[in-house]
């Protein structure tokens, strides 16, 4: 089982709401879920809606991580909304304080 992290931005104007989550897949990141309790959630209806405002307008970047032991991981690299990170964290600190638990 691999982990996955999705960041979500919603695209109305008047949220920008910004989150996170981490995915459990085995082949398709588009087959990966997440657990709510005992409730299995799927990749595919988290990135439809905004956990905000719940409108259906949302930009959703697939964190892929590059390992670079010369680029120190830091505040930018837990803050980050976009898909790429080339650290020393290979992506694991990669927008995480945007993660919903």
């Amino acid at each position: 089982m691999k982990t996955q992290r999705a960041i979500f931005q919603c695209l109305n104007k008047e949220c920008k709401h910004v989150w996170a989550y981490d995915y459990q897949y085995e082949g398709s990141i588009y087959n990966a879920f997440r657990m709510d309790g005992d409730k299995k959630i799927l990749f595919i209806v988290d990135s439809k809606r905004c956990s905000k405002c719940d409108r259906l307008s949302t930009k959703v970047r697939i964190v892929q991580g590059t390992h670079s032991d010369s680029h120190k991981c830091g505040a930018s690299c837990f803050a980050a909304i976009g898909a790429n990170c080339k650290c020393e964290c290979n992506g694991v600190n990669h927008g995480k304080v945007w993660l919903l638990v």
